[in-house]
């Protein structure tokens, strides 16, 4: 219980600070995006718990989303990796976020940055389907940690294309053991929702 007042009073705090009103403010909600997460990671919160605490806080699932998207494109890349991992807790419900989301996932200047964004979209699930195919792409991304998130990913969005599945068979070759056991479950997983229709 003291451990879900931390988490509400973290986000109720966060949600507080006005989205990018200025310079001060943006590092006012990049300081506080930081702490607030700290407290979530250290207390483990599980996955499934976002979107409840938000809403049994009372604040606006939506509006923290939206937001949350906007710090996605923050030009410091650790505060993206933080609020990639906000949107994972939240899950489907981070939805509206997606296209901030994808665009992450064409970033070059952070490998942390695209690992979080993949996950994200892999923890939106079907509601995530627009980024099949920046996803799709950062299964040649230069780090193994991206290219397994993104099968992943791919393997819980659900969508299912002849590129996809070509990507994904191409990823069971990696030479990282991680991406060939992600993309060979991706690839599973794609056949056995297709086999449900």
């Amino acid at each position: 219980m003291k451990r879900l007042r931390y988490i509400v009073a973290a986000l109720a705090l966060w949600a507080a600070v006005p989205a990018r009103a200025a310079a001060p403010a943006a590092s006012a909600s990049a300081a506080f995006l930081a702490a607030t997460w700290e407290v979530l990671m250290y207390d483990h919160v599980d996955l499934r718990d976002g979107a409840w605490i938000l809403e049994t806080s009372g604040l606006d699932v939506d509006g923290t989303v939206s937001q949350l998207a906007v710090i996605l494109r923050d030009p410091v890349p650790h505060l993206g990796v933080q609020a990639a991992g906000f949107l994972a807790l939240i899950g489907p419900r981070s939805a509206a976020a997606v296209p901030a989301l994808a665009e992450c996932m064409l970033d070059d200047r952070s490998a942390d940055l695209r690992f979080a964004c993949a996950r994200a979209l892999g923890r939106v699930g079907p509601g995530a389907r627009a980024a099949a195919i920046p996803l799709a792409s950062a299964l040649k991304d230069a780090d193994p940690v991206v290219r397994a998130a993104a099968a992943r990913a791919l393997g819980r969005i659900g969508k299912d294309s002849p590129v996809l599945r070509q990507a994904l068979k191409a990823a069971a070759q990696d030479q990282d053991a991680e991406v060939r056991r992600s993309a060979g479950q991706a690839l599973v997983s794609l056949v056995a929702g297709q086999s449900r229709l």
